[in-house]
């Protein structure tokens, strides 16, 4: 259960559907999908002589998935963009290239056979600026006996003209520029505080600075969110659970402006941004 509750966290993982506003959907060879639902259940058997209540626990996936019929190639750029980081390098690279998708769902299901947990997801895309494409997957994760479940949201950004997932690191002009990155969402981050919560201006000071439970050190930078997508006018970046605020405040979603990203962004990147 660590595994994946380590991955779902890093991968910033969250539950909640979002909806880009002012990215236009544009006609290309991606926006043909066809609905499906995948499903797998493995069931444990209890050895002889062990507790018989063991026998017939199971661990479930369930998956919506739409499929490209035009476009194949974004099938498994997806699938191996959210399905295969459950695995690790080696397990993945004993795989055949491609994998259809119910077979990567079999999969999963197996890995969670001692686990007994429930996993869940959707698949949607959200929006298109030029040729990139825009798709957010919803998830949750729960554990028997657990008191809640772990929510999730994974946003992925497709360059349909090269078939790549665009990454945050692959986005920024060098990597040195992460830490510039981290400054303009700490301030995007203030912004946040000031317009979602009720907290005055030292306790946001204080969250901004050392995270709403005190965790960050000084010498400690604020975190970047690996999860990015085009917004009206910039970039947004969405964090996870905990990440940067109580679970009970959900999913922040920081938007840093297009001014506020020169030099640290690809200029292609940013020419893309809708106004």
């Amino acid at each position: 259960m660590m595994k994946h509750f380590l991955l779902l966290t890093t991968f910033g993982l969250f539950c909640i559907t979002f909806l880009l506003q002012g990215c236009a959907t544009q006609a290309l060879g991606v926006n043909e999908s066809i609905p499906h639902v995948y499903a797998s259940t493995v069931c444990t058997v209890a050895p002889p002589g062990t507790n018989p209540d063991q026998e017939g626990l199971c661990s479930e996936v369930r998956l919506e998935l739409p499929e490209y019929p035009k476009a194949p190639w974004l099938n498994d750029l997806l699938a191996d963009a959210l399905i295969e980081p459950f695995f690790s390098e080696f397990e993945t690279s004993t795989l055949p290239e491609k994998i259809a998708y119910p077979k990567r769902v079999d999969r999963l299901a197996a890995s969670f056979k001692e686990e007994t947990v429930s996993y869940t997801g959707k698949l949607t895309q959200t929006g298109q600026t030029q040729h990139w494409a825009q798709f957010a997957f919803e998830s949750y994760l729960l554990s028997s006996g657990a008191a809640h479940g772990i929510p999730s949201l994974s946003m992925v950004v497709v360059d349909t003209s090269t078939h790549t997932l665009q990454s945050l690191s692959s986005i920024l002009v060098s990597e040195d520029k992460m830490l510039l990155l981290s400054e303009r969402l700490k301030e995007a981050y203030r912004v946040w505080l000031k317009r979602s919560t009720s907290l005055n201006d030292a306790e946001i000071n204080q969250w901004a600075e050392h995270n709403y439970d005190g965790s960050r050190l000084p010498n400690e930078t604020f975190p970047v969110a690996q999860n990015w997508q085009f917004s009206s006018g910039g970039l947004s970046f969405v964090y996870g659970t905990y990440a940067i605020a109580p679970y009970s405040f959900g999913f922040p979603k920081l938007d840093v402006p297009k001014s506020e990203l020169q030099d640290i962004i690809r200029a292609d990147i940013l020419n893309a941004i809708p106004e």
